[in-house]
């Protein structure tokens, strides 16, 4: 008989499997930083519900990490994050309960309103310092585009170090109940960085396919690699056209995220790189279609 878990004991239960090899899954960056203050930079940032699927009138629990696809491995400390809430039909609201360990940080959320709901993490703006040799990992790791290449190539050849600034948005849909409120409406928040499903990721099956748009402070960002993952691999990657689109088919039940990672080359006055990370948060074949 196949055992049961809710999204959050699935992650839980990889990252106790994968506990005594992580430096065996841990991708490129994330070895060539691990453990150092700032590590997480180099990781997927995410905020998962104990279901996606939310009973009415109950509370909305979550998990939320620092982690290698969806293995958590760093949880976020509360002052680092801008916003943290429960976006729904109603409003936006502030987790009622938090509280953080190692490797996961879980935050209670009042009850959703019926329908579609999204949960909403946001970081203030951080600074890393990256080796040379890290840096070449990182970009082979995020796919970066051949401006970007190119602007490193040239700073390496300076010997000019690698100072980067980066915040993180993370947002993951569920459902409570099934009213049909929520969707559309919900489907952009509003995030600098931000990747907007086209359809609604809630209802999502097994061999469905999902297009994605990534904006760019409400702009289509285009040739931006897009990575899924079910586990701590890249499961599949597509990037965006110039319309700012790409697209998944989606072959396996339970917890998806999706991450993009968009860096800006600084400009002739600046000393420092800005990026920006995003993650999408969904479970497929959650419920009736």
């Amino acid at each position: 008989m196949t055992e049961a878990l809710t999204p959050t004991q699935q992650v839980q239960r990889l990252a106790g499997r994968r506990a005594g090899l992580k430096a065996l899954v841990l991708s490129p960056l994330a070895c060539a930083l691990a453990w150092a203050p700032t590590d997480a930079s180099a990781l997927e940032t995410w905020i998962m519900p104990y279901s996606f699927r939310a009973l009415p009138g109950q509370p909305v629990d979550t998990s939320l990490s620092d982690g290698n696809g969806l293995t958590p491995l760093s949880a976020p400390q509360r002052l680092s994050l801008r916003a943290l809430q429960l976006v729904d039909t109603s409003g936006r609201f502030e987790p009622e309960r938090w509280d953080r360990k190692h490797r996961l940080a879980q935050a209670r959320f009042r009850a959703a309103a019926p329908g579609v709901a999204c949960l909403v993490l946001s970081t203030d703006e951080s600074e890393i310092r990256i080796t040379p040799q890290a840096v070449d990992e990182y970009l082979a790791e995020i796919q970066a585009p051949a401006a970007v290449l190119q602007a490193w190539k040239q700073q390496k050849s300076r010997q000019q170090p690698w100072v980067e600034h980066y915040t993180k948005e993370a947002k993951t849909y569920l459902r409570s109940g099934n009213a049909q409120a929520g969707w559309p409406a919900l489907a952009q928040i509003g995030q600098r960085l931000e990747l907007v499903p086209q359809s609604d990721p809630t209802r999502l099956q097994a061999g469905d396919r999902l297009t994605l748009l990534l904006l760019m402070d409400g702009k289509p960002q285009g040739d931006t690699a897009l990575r899924l993952f079910t586990g701590s691999q890249v499961d599949r990657t597509a990037r965006t056209d110039a319309q700012g689109m790409a697209r998944f088919r989606l072959d396996k039940a339970g917890p998806h995220l999706v991450s993009a990672t968009l860096l800006q080359v600084p400009a002739p006055a600046e000393d420092h790189w800005t990026s920006h990370f995003a993650t999408l948060g969904f479970g497929v074949g959650i419920g009736a279609s």
